[in-house]
């Protein structure tokens, strides 16, 4: 039986073996040894532990069954760089060690599986990255300031990337003390909040403390446009009333079902390619899904047509779907 020191030794010579990136339609399939690297979260006793497993540094470690992309398999990226982009930095110190899959190996485009690996050793991420930073201290690329940990940050002390102004953790923040995802302003806790010391996500204004608040002092969900408000208010749907609160939509089937439509960020599909993929992905769905979506209060098929670019009658729907369509 091969030793694992024999195994390391044997693949550290392919330390620098080139690679082909795989493409984001084609996934690459290769028994060959494939270089890369590896994330981990550090735990206690100095163990590297990725999704609850625990791996040795260095060392050999390997799941039964096939690999599959982002399904099955020990995960690792073929460029450093990559690796920054899966392991969201406020949750725990990162670590990263060099890699080569030796077993059966599933190549995409900026990540890989495989169900056997060998963990050669720990990588120094400050001296593989300096030369993509500006400052002092910084893990990741292109980070102008000092001690920032991910990529893009202009500032100092920011986790995560793309954010402008100190002490940020998430993506995207212009400010200061900002948690979350493209906050502007400072010391918001929360996803796109616009003005100071929100408490939630999708605030506009200062002190709101839950989500989708326009104004200032509010407390609670949907609390509406206004001041000092607790209570929430009623959605529009397709341009008229309903009885839904937006929590209630945000908690629907039907929202979680859209989320998944292709290019779900831009609510005006101006491209064509959009369209094609919007309708394919429509098309796709089982029945069951799209009797959800046909379900939403007040649902019109011109204006969600207008919207979404998808025409829900060009496609096998059952007779009482079909029954709710517009001629």
């Amino acid at each position: 039986m091969v030793s694992t020191i024999s195994i390391i030794n044997e693949v550290i010579v392919m330390k620098d073996m080139p690679y082909k990136r795989g493409s984001l339609d084609d996934i690459m399939e290769t028994t060959n040894p494939v270089k890369g690297y590896k994330g981990f979260y550090k735990a206690g006793n100095d163990k590297f532990v990725c999704r609850g497993t625990i791996y040795e540094c260095p060392g050999v470690a390997s799941v039964s069954g096939e690999p599959k992309l982002c399904e099955h398999g020990i995960h690792f990226c073929q460029d450093l760089r990559d690796v920054l982009e899966y392991y969201p930095p406020n949750e725990g110190e990162l670590h990263v060690a060099e890699v080569v899959a030796i077993g059966q190996t599933l190549i995409g485009y900026d990540k890989c599986v495989t169900n056997r690996i060998v963990l050669v050793e720990e990588v120094d991420l400050y001296a593989a990255l300096k030369d993509y930073n500006f400052g002092d201290k910084n893990i990741g690329e292109y980070n102008i300031g000092n001690c920032n940990l991910g990529n893009k940050n202009s500032g100092n002390y920011n986790n995560g990337n793309l954010n402008i102004g100190d002490n940020n953790t998430g993506g995207m923040n212009y400010g200061y003390n900002n948690n979350g995802l493209r906050n502007i302003g400072n010391s918001n806790l929360g996803d796109n909040n616009v003005g100071d010391s929100n408490l939630g996500s999708n605030n506009i204004g200062t002190h709101n403390t839950g989500s989708h608040n326009i104004g200032c002092f509010n407390v609670g969900f949907n609390c509406g446009k206004g001041c000092f408000n607790t209570e929430s208010v009623k959605m529009r749907m397709f341009n008229k009333p309903c009885e839904l609160e937006l929590e209630d939509w945000y908690r629907s089937y039907a929202y979680t079902i859209l989320k998944t439509m292709p290019s779900v960020n831009d609510p005006h599909p101006i491209d064509t390619q959009i369209i094609v993929k919007r309708q394919e992905w429509w098309n796709r769905l089982h029945s069951d899904y799209k009797q959800s979506i046909l379900d939403i209060p007040n649902f019109d098929p011109e204006i969600f047509y207008s919207i979404t670019g998808i025409r829900v009658d060009d496609t096998n729907c059952r007779i009482e779907i079909l029954g709710k369509l517009k001629p």
